[in-house]
C-alpha cells in the first residue's frame, strides 16, 4: 500500500493478459461507502482480467484518476467514466491504429451518445484535430488515448478543475504536439451515457468556470 491506496488485484494472470491482448482494465475506487458498490468490488477482487485500486478516502476525480494512471503498466492510457462503456471491437480498432502510426502521441475516437440504459440515441462523428475549435468547445473528450510517459511528465490531472478536469488535461497535453502526432480514429469506440447525473451536468456553473480557467491558463 502507498499513499492510502490498497491494491486488491490478483498477482497472477494480469501480465499474461497484457502480453496476449495488449491491454489491461484498471478500476480506481475513490473511497466508496455504498454497500452495493463495495460488495461488487469485493466480489471482483480476484478476477484475472481486472485490477482494482481502493482509495481509503474520497479524494476527488483528479486524484483518483492519477492513482490509476500511476498504477497502470501499459504505455498508453485511455480514461473512461464509471458509467460508460466501450463499443464492440473498440480495442482492436485502437490497437490497429496505434500500430499503424508509431509516431502517434495522442489518439481520439468518435463516440455514441447513449441514454441511462446505454441505449444509443445519437452519434458524434468528430472532425480532425483543430486547436482553434478546441479553444471553444471540448469536442474531443471520449475516447482519448494518452501516452503514459507524457501524462506523467505534465503532472497528470490537476485538482481544482472539477467538472472540466479532462478539458484542462487535454489542453495541456496537446500543447506543443506536432499535428502529425495527433490522430483521429473515425470509429465510434465509446458509449457516453448522458442522463443528467454527471458532475458537469449537476454542477454546470462550476464546470464552466473551471473550463474557462483551464483555457486561460493554456494560453
Amino acid at each position: 500500500a502507498e499513499d492510502g491506496i490498497r491494491d486488491r488485484s490478483p498477482s497472477r494472470g494480469l501480465g499474461d493478459v497484457y502480453k496476449r491482448q495488449g491491454w489491461e482494465l484498471l478500476l480506481c475506487d475513490d473511497g466508496s461507502r455504498d454497500p452495493a458498490t463495495c460488495a461488487w468490488l469485493d466480489r471482483r477482487a480476484g478476477d484475472a482480467d481486472l485490477r482494482i485500486l481502493r482509495l481509503q478516502h474520497n479524494r476527488g476525480i483528479a486524484a483518483a484518476t492519477n492513482a490509476g494512471i500511476a498504477a497502470a503498466r501499459a504505455p498508453w492510457i485511455g480514461l473512461m467514466d464509471h458509467d460508460d462503456a466501450l463499443a464492440p471491437f473498440a480495442l482492436e480498432r485502437i490497437l490497429d491504429a496505434l500500430e499503424a502510426c508509431p509516431e502517434c502521441q495522442f489518439l481520439y475516437t468518435d463516440e455514441i451518445i447513449a441514454d441511462g440504459e446505454l441505449r444509443p440515441v445519437d452519434l458524434f462523428l468528430k472532425p480532425a484535430f483543430d486547436p482553434i475549435l478546441l479553444s471553444g468547445v471540448n469536442y474531443i473528450n471520449h475516447l482519448s488515448l494518452y501516452r503514459r510517459e507524457r501524462l506523467t511528465a505534465i503532472g497528470m490531472l490537476r485538482e481544482g478543475f472539477e467538472g472540466s478536469q479532462d478539458y484542462d488535461l487535454l489542453l495541456r497535453y496537446t500543447q506543443g504536439l506536432p499535428r502529425a502526432t495527433i490522430r483521429h480514429l473515425p470509429y465510434p469506440a465509446y458509449l457516453w451515457r448522458r442522463d443528467g447525473t454527471s458532475y458537469s451536468a449537476r454542477f454546470l456553473e462550476r464546470a464552466t468556470t473551471n473550463a474557462r480557467r483551464a483555457l486561460a491558463e493554456a494560453h
